[in-house]
């Protein structure tokens, strides 16, 4: 599940930054996340930010890189105030 993986750090409210925390991997390199916005991030390393533009709700979609395929892990709600 996603907040196995992953915990959010902070409110999420547009046009602010907010913290992810990879809790699995050390490197987190194997991971990508399609943001809900149209946004793909290829996560390098264990913590990253991200703000959203807009107000609204997202749905955050972790995957895992497995032999060149992405695989989901898990999707997580967010509302973006």
């Amino acid at each position: 599940a996603f907040d196995d993986y992953v915990s959010i750090e902070g409110k999420i409210q547009a046009g602010q930054r907010f913290y992810f925390q990879f809790l699995k991997d050390e490197q987190a390199s194997r991971y990508v996340m399609e943001m809900g916005d149209g946004v793909r991030l290829i996560v390098t390393q264990k913590s990253l930010l991200y703000q959203y533009a807009q107000p609204g709700k997202y749905v955050i979609e972790l995957k895992e890189i497995k032999g060149g395929l992405l695989h989901i892990i898990g999707t997580k709600k967010i509302k973006v105030k």
